[in-house]
């Protein structure tokens, strides 16, 4: 086609081809290790904290902000939480075993 061009000059195109496959391969494999890192991350990094530790109950029962009872009834109550978020049964005379507290409001779906 070309009288002018140089037998070189084939392979020099042949090089520049393959040079912008790589650096489109190298880009997108990029770009899917990104999308998969983000997808697959575990949920737990976007849902917030828990509002209290057993520390921060420790604390405030230390610090005279709550009576020995109320902080009974919170260590059972963070307790079980955090059995039932590890699927793990809560054992014998946890919160759920506790007679109703009358200062509590009446639970509206049983009446």
């Amino acid at each position: 086609m070309f009288i002018a061009q140089s037998p070189a000059a084939p392979t020099r195109d042949i090089y520049m081809l393959l040079l912008i496959l790589i650096a489109f391969v190298t880009v997108a494999s990029l770009v899917g290790l990104w999308l998969y890192r983000r997808m697959t991350r575990p949920l737990e990094d976007d849902q917030p904290e828990a509002g209290f530790t057993l520390s921060d109950l420790r604390r405030l029962h230390r610090e005279g902000q709550m009576s020995d009872e109320e902080f009974e009834r919170a260590r059972g109550r963070l307790i079980a939480a955090v059995k039932y978020n590890a699927n793990e049964p809560s054992p014998p005379g946890g919160p759920e075993d506790e007679p109703p507290d009358p200062s509590d409001p009446p639970d509206q779906a049983h009446g």
